[in-house]
């Protein structure tokens, strides 16, 4: 089945991503089985080299097409799915069918199918895939918030986590959602386990951080989606409110790499970043004294960058003409004529880059502090974390371990030799749909298209 060119999915799968309700109610029968063997005993397929090879693999034509058929959408469950209804994980099946109606294009169907299938299949609430992540998982990840009503209300567990122990918060953070739409999805979920996510951290491979430091981290770059610095303030004030206690835990907590999300920004060089950094120290300006794994605060870094930047800049590229002329004026951006803030205004000696912008603000902070403040040093836990990964990281470069891809001819030869069982766990774990597709969608955030909707469009036309 895979030597050819054609598709390798299963049609029900197919049918749940366009989110087909008739589809996937006619591919969950026999019939489509029963049809395709008939075909196989017509005159006009007896004749066919491609139907005589399907005949003489193991199982031969019936079980060629019921493989085909149940491809991702049928499977044992140690292969792929993990079930936790409690019954015994052997004797079940399980069934991606619900994850691939929750990436279908949103849409009223697609949210009548997802109900549909918990209505009539409520054991595929749990089912996981290959990475580990549930329906309601790529439901917050792809902020479908009708669907993940449907999930919450049928009872899906919320304190999941997928293979890189990543939790809801952190795949309802990952394709940066406004504060209207975040605040939506948090008022779905239980209230105490959002709480908790928020303290919760990734796995070391997935750079051991809170949901709160991932987002700030995406949110800083240049290439975030936000069209402007209040959407990411706005964002960053709801998470903060949610729980100031769960939050200021989270923005002490140090990463795989030893450092605070306050950290984090201080390395940035973007006016996001900037922004974020000044809303974090007003709402906790001991963040500024909290070491890192290797002992140096957030106020030592920026002094250190500050320096350093000053010194790689060197006297020839100050420029200490200035032009004046009335053509100068008439050409100048329209930003050239606001005023601008008073910590913004470069000092003597100083340039107006972010590093000393960064810098000015850790020391204008310090003025909040009457007296010295106390130093939060690095525990010998928190520097052990950080050691644990760059051995990690040392021992994959050391001794070059390689993953080799699974081929046609591997599976065949799996195939051929009897051994079907592994020939089937290999395919599977590389062609996961939820792991392959899921992740390159485009369509997150956007809400089910409605009938006011359809209503508009034809008055605008």
């Amino acid at each position: 089945m895979r030597r050819g060119g054609g598709i390798n999915t299963s049609p029900l799968l197919i049918a749940a991503m366009a989110g087909c309700l008739d589809g996937v109610e006619w591919f969950l029968t026999d019939i489509p089985l029963r049809h395709y063997l008939d075909f196989a005993q017509s005159k006009a397929a007896r004749g066919d080299v491609r139907v005589k090879h399907l005949a003489s693999s193991p199982g031969g034509i019936a079980g060629a097409i019921t493989k085909w058929l149940d491809d991702q959408s049928k499977l044992p469950c140690h292969d792929l799915l993990i079930f936790t209804s409690g019954r015994d994980p052997d004797n079940n099946l399980g069934d991606l069918v619900l994850h691939a109606a929750v990436m279908a294009p949103p849409s009223k169907k697609a949210t009548k199918l997802v109900s549909y299938l918990v209505q009539s299949q409520p054991a595929l609430l749990e089912a996981k895939s290959v990475g580990q992540m549930t329906p309601l998982q790529a439901a917050c990840l792809l902020g479908r918030l009708d669907v993940i009503e449907i999930l919450v209300k049928a009872g899906a567990q919320q304190s999941t986590k997928e293979t890189g122990w990543r939790n809801l918060l952190h795949s309802a953070l990952h394709f940066n959602p406004t504060a209207k739409k975040l605040r939506s999805l948090l008022k779905l979920l239980d209230g105490d386990l959002v709480v908790r996510m928020l303290r919760e951290r990734s796995s070391l491979s997935q750079l051991g951080r809170t949901p709160l430091h991932c987002w700030i981290d995406s949110a800083s770059s240049a290439s975030r989606t936000y069209k402007t610095n209040d959407e990411v303030l706005e964002v960053l004030k709801l998470l903060l409110e949610t729980s100031p206690e769960a939050s200021k835990r989270a923005l002490h907590m140090l990463d795989a790499a030893g450092d605070t999300p306050l950290h984090t920004l201080i390395f940035k060089n973007t006016g996001e970043s900037l922004s974020l950094a000044r809303a974090i120290i007003d709402f906790d300006p001991s963040l500024l004294f909290r070491e890192n794994a290797v002992g140096r605060t957030p106020i030592e870094v920026a002094r250190e960058r500050f320096i350093a930047n000053m010194i790689q800049m060197g006297s020839s590229n100050i420029n200490y003409w200035v032009d004046d002329s009335v053509g100068a004026w008439v050409n100048a951006p329209a930003g050239h004529f606001i005023k601008k803030k008073e910590e913004d205004e470069p000092r003597e000696h100083e340039d107006s880059s972010n590093v000393a912008k960064m810098w000015r603000l850790c020391e204008e902070s310090l003025v909040k502090f009457p007296t010295e403040p106390k130093r939060r040093l690095v525990s010998l836990y928190e520097a052990n974390d950080v050691s644990k990964r760059l051995g990690e990281e040392h021992m994959r470069s050391r001794y070059h371990f390689r993953v080799r891809a699974l081929t046609d001819s591997d599976d065949e030869k799996d195939s051929e030799a009897g051994n079907e069982k592994v020939a089937r766990k290999k395919h599977r774990k590389g062609d996961d749909i939820v792991s392959k597709q899921i992740w390159g969608k485009s369509d997150y955030w956007k809400r089910p298209k409605t009938d006011e909707d359809d209503d508009f469009l034809s008055d605008s036309e």
